[in-house]
């Protein structure tokens, strides 16, 4: 009954933090009372089935979002993170028994941690699936990202549940210790937020939604976009972004001489029939135009396209990639390296996920010091600083034109997460391997200790 309750609790808090309803709040006490749970008497099997039952409600959100779409890699993604968040649980609680409270306090979250960076590293969605995106709604929770990537925010997530769980089981000093890290961490957030912003720049993301399903012509819509960079570029925007595939080649011509009569920058989400390419189009005035391939593709629909072989670096600290490039880290920060100030991703998402894809472009942007303009139809059009600030946001989803524009400061740069890398989430590996290896030796030590006693009292 107890484990049950413990894996309900567990599994509502995950859902409502990780998904669609996004009460980013719960993401720090989701995994509480499973913890609770192997840190008691419960038998092992009633541990591994709560965090197997809580893992899968948790990612019910992903058939939410995206259907029969996905499916195959959701059942994969239920079943294989069901069974990882079972075996981090119960070794944690091995941890607990073998090596202290103060072992197991760090033991779930570099477990978990690890988890979640090994998969990121083998996934076909790269590091999509990360608990630590739910804190993009509160920017000082995430400015640990530009030292740790985004496994850092996982990792003290993980950390502030397990002390909630261990002080519920009486162990007060060891979860101070939890909770003055935590709070460490937040204060630092705050600190790296009160730095002042400099070199200020307006941007736009535009976003013609009626453009897929009217009956204009590819020209039209060109035009339709050529007059709104007009438009805005008279109230001071210097550069804009258009979504995903939402222009043909052929209808280039009106936008790029909007570019070069306003003197901007425009990054233009556009497909190419003859051959099928899916590719942003920078448009700079006075220089020949830049063109980018997406890299990574969301399969099998993208199937068609061939996938991008470099960097959406265009010049002067001006980048662009395409939708789902920025599920990964590991492009990113290769790309950030060169100096990355201004980052412009046409994009495309599935509605009910707008948010949630989303917040991992502002992520990156944390990670390696870049501000973000992205316009993703059948989502939101955004505008964030190199701090997870959200300057501007308007859905891109009722018929009409979409425009969200902001004064926005322009990124310091490569951060100590673009210089160093994964060094956290690899750190996090080590100490999970040695915690469950220490673990393990300890529990066999005293079972043959106890074995030995009870021959020779018999």
């Amino acid at each position: 009954m107890i484990a049950s309750i413990c894996a309900l609790l567990s599994g509502g808090l995950l859902y409502l933090a990780y998904g669609l309803d996004d009460v980013w709040q719960l993401a720090w006490i989701a995994p509480a009372p499973l913890l609770w749970l192997a840190y008691g008497d419960a038998p092992r099997w009633q541990c591994a089935a709560a965090s197997v039952v809580a893992s899968a409600m948790g990612t019910l959100y992903f058939f939410q979002a995206y259907g029969t779409y996905v499916l195959i890699d959701g059942i994969v993604i239920l079943i294989a993170n069901g069974l990882l968040l079972a075996a981090a649980v119960l070794l944690t609680g091995v941890a607990w028994r073998s090596l202290g409270a103060v072992a197991a306090l760090f033991a779930f979250p570099a477990l978990w941690t690890t988890v979640e960076f090994l998969e990121s590293l083998i996934s076909p969605h790269g590091a999509w699936g990360a608990i630590g995106y739910s804190q993009v709604d509160w920017p000082a929770a995430i400015q640990l990202a530009s030292i740790t990537g985004v496994y850092g925010v996982t990792f003290i997530l993980c950390l502030f549940a397990n002390t909630a769980a261990l002080m519920l089981r009486g162990k007060r000093r060891v979860a101070g210790l939890g909770t003055a890290i935590s709070i460490a961490v937040i204060a630092g957030g705050y600190a790296r937020l009160a730095t002042p912003s400099q070199d200020t720049l307006r941007v736009a993301a535009l976003a013609d939604v009626t453009a897929k399903e009217s009956s204009d012509t590819d020209l039209d819509i060109g035009q339709r976009y050529a007059s709104a960079i007009r438009s805005e570029a008279a109230t001071g925007v210097k550069v804009f972004v258009t979504p995903e595939t939402g222009l043909e080649t052929n209808a280039l011509a009106p936008v790029e001489a909007a570019s070069q009569i306003t003197g901007t920058l425009v990054v233009a989400g556009v497909h190419n029939r003859a051959p099928e390419r899916n590719m942003a189009v920078a448009l700079v005035s006075g220089k020949q135009a830049v063109t980018y391939d997406k890299r990574h593709r969301l399969l099998p629909e993208e199937g068609k396209y061939a996938p991008g072989t470099h960097s959406g670096y265009i010049a002067n600290g001006m980048a662009t990639a395409i939708c789902k490039d920025l599920d990964f880290p590991r492009t990113v920060r290769s790309d950030a390296r060169a100096g990355i100030r201004l980052m412009m991703v046409p994009a495309n998402d599935f509605y009910l996920d707008d948010w949630i894809h989303a917040r991992q472009a502002v992520m990156r942007g944390v990670e390696n010091g870049f501000a973000v303009l992205r316009t993703a139809f059948h989502g939101l059009a955004t505008v964030s600083d190199d701090r997870g600030r959200i300057l501007a946001l308007a859905k891109v989803r009722q018929p009409g034109f979409v425009v969200a524009r902001a004064d926005v400061p322009l990124g310091t740069g490569p951060t100590l997460y673009t210089r160093l890398g994964d060094w956290f989430a690899w750190l996090c590996v080590v100490l999970a391997v040695a915690l469950a290896g220490l673990s393990l030796f300890a529990r066999r030590r005293a079972s043959k200790m106890t074995t030995v006693a009870r021959h020779q009292h018999a």
